[in-house]
């Protein structure tokens, strides 16, 4: 019975202090990856591009599959 309430106990502690650890606040920024500029062989011209890597990318020896999203003439500077 104890490890039952204890189980219960933990898991309200656990839901209360996640969610409001995660949450943003006014003014804080969003920061979704960096520009980077490429060079366009087929375009003969620069293109600027935003990247986005995960945290730690750099010091990891995990492999992540690579998503592209085409944004056509849609592209906000």
């Amino acid at each position: 019975m104890k490890m039952k309430k204890l189980i219960i106990f933990t898991s309200l502690v656990i839901g209360i202090i996640l969610p409001a650890s995660g949450q943003q606040n006014d003014g804080d920024e969003i920061v979704i990856g960096k520009y980077r500029t490429i060079d366009s062989k087929v375009l003969s011209e620069q293109r600027r591009i935003l990247v986005n890597l995960p945290v730690g990318y750099e010091t990891s020896d995990v492999k992540y599959p690579v998503v592209f999203h085409l944004y056509g003439d849609y592209v906000m500077t």
